[in-house]
């Protein structure tokens, strides 16, 4: 009935742990814009040549594979071209965020302190969306793909916007906890991790 109707929507409560809104009636689960308290990061499950369809293609990936993995919130590549650059994918009132892997662990106390320049350490391990650890078992001596320099901008080398496998791209070593290590001439055609990041 109506009033019933009402009263479902009037009880709908929003469930801290999934950021999403469940009602009390039904076990109906509705996606809703979740506040960012902290910054998420994971890797795509598989390594990936330097095309992945250009930014859009990329954020595709790390959309479909996080909603995949029971994230409600918006994700985009760890990739920086001319039009869009790692540092820049937080607003101003987030970059104070801590940055967490997908167990929770902390990894960095801000993004201001990841972008800030001195390419800092992460504190903690780099998962994919599925649980397993970015390390020489995952993909060639766990490099993955940026396209940045050490303050988290475009350097220019980014596989052609991310669109070829015939050119050469920027990377990081994820296996020595760095994200943003510079390190040009890596071949497109060699399939690397890409982190995925959690924004507004």
């Amino acid at each position: 009935s109506a009033a019933k109707a009402a009263s479902a929507a009037t009880h709908s409560v929003v469930h801290a742990s999934s950021g999403r809104i469940r009602s009390m009636y039904d076990s109906t689960v509705l996606p809703c814009t979740v506040p960012l308290t902290e910054i998420v990061v994971a890797a795509l499950n598989q390594p990936q040549t330097g095309n992945m369809g250009g930014l859009i293609g990329a954020d595709q990936l790390c959309q479909t594979q996080a909603a995949a993995a029971g994230y409600p919130q918006k994700f985009q590549a760890f990739l920086s071209t001319s039009v869009r650059s790692v540092k820049d994918m937080m607003p101003p009132g987030s970059v104070n965020l801590p940055v967490v892997n997908r167990n929770g662990d902390a990894m960095f106390s801000s993004w201001s302190l990841l972008t800030g320049g001195t390419n800092p350490k992460s504190s903690n391990v780099l998962y994919t969306f599925s649980g397993v650890q970015v390390d020489n078992n995952f993909c060639s001596d766990a490099d993955g793909w940026t396209g940045s320099n050490v303050t988290g901008q475009s350097n220019g080398e980014d596989c052609g916007a991310w669109t070829s496998t015939g050119l050469t791209g920027t990377a990081t070593e994820y296996d020595a906890d760095e994200f943003l290590r510079v390190e040009t001439g890596h071949a497109c055609s060699v399939p690397l991790a890409v982190v995925c990041v959690s924004v507004p």
